[in-house]
């Protein structure tokens, strides 16, 4: 509802805010303009109700993604994401999305099996979480064995790369954090199920 109100005479009030002038004041103190003040006649007002806003607190969305950290002889599987996408011609650990209600085990089976053609037949405990800089990708770093030859089906190319040769190609952010805690600084971390399989 509207409140009315009848004003018998008028007042001194702001050109901008419409603020009252209190005593001989020229210049209106609630507004940064400094404007100067008129006298205006108000007769009858309607002053419409404050409008009701709303704030909805959700939590950040978190994108679940999980990477297979494969070793054979000491070299680790990489693949070479295309120009088209994020990170174009960056290295990285084969992967992929996690689908709403699915296992990440589950995830990095079908992942691997879409991208590379092989099949998983070992997956570790997780060794490593990372939050990508910037997105909302939450990166998750499993040791896996595979059985099959690996080929390029979305990649622009594959790898076998030893750490140091890991820390000297472009990687995406998540997988350099991931080769510099793991494979580098803690090089005993190497492998949970060994050098060989």
């Amino acid at each position: 509802m509207f409140k009315t109100g009848i004003i018998d005479k008028p007042w001194p009030q702001c050109n901008r805010c419409y603020h009252r002038r209190f005593g001989n004041a020229r210049i209106c103190p609630s507004s940064e303009w400094n404007a100067i003040f008129r006298w205006v006649s108000v007769e009858r007002r309607a002053v419409p109700p404050a409008p009701e806003i709303r704030v909805c607190a959700t939590k950040a969305t978190v994108i679940p993604v999980v990477a297979a950290v494969v070793s054979r002889g000491g070299d680790y599987l990489v693949c070479r994401r295309p120009q088209s996408k994020a990170h174009g011609g960056c290295w990285e650990f084969p992967g992929g999305k996690v689908a709403p209600g699915e296992a990440d085990r589950d995830a990095l089976k079908r992942e691997l099996r879409e991208e590379l053609d092989v099949a998983v037949v070992r997956i570790g405990a997780c060794r490593f979480k990372v939050r990508e800089p910037a997105t909302p990708y939450r990166i998750a770093f499993y040791d896996a064995v595979i059985s099959g030859q690996p080929r390029v089906l979305e990649h622009s190319g594959i790898d076998w790369l030893s750490p140091d040769q890991l820390n000297n190609v472009t990687l995406a952010p998540a997988d350099r954090r991931f080769v510099e805690e793991c494979l580098l600084r803690r090089p005993e971390m190497a492998s949970h199920f060994g050098k060989d399989f």
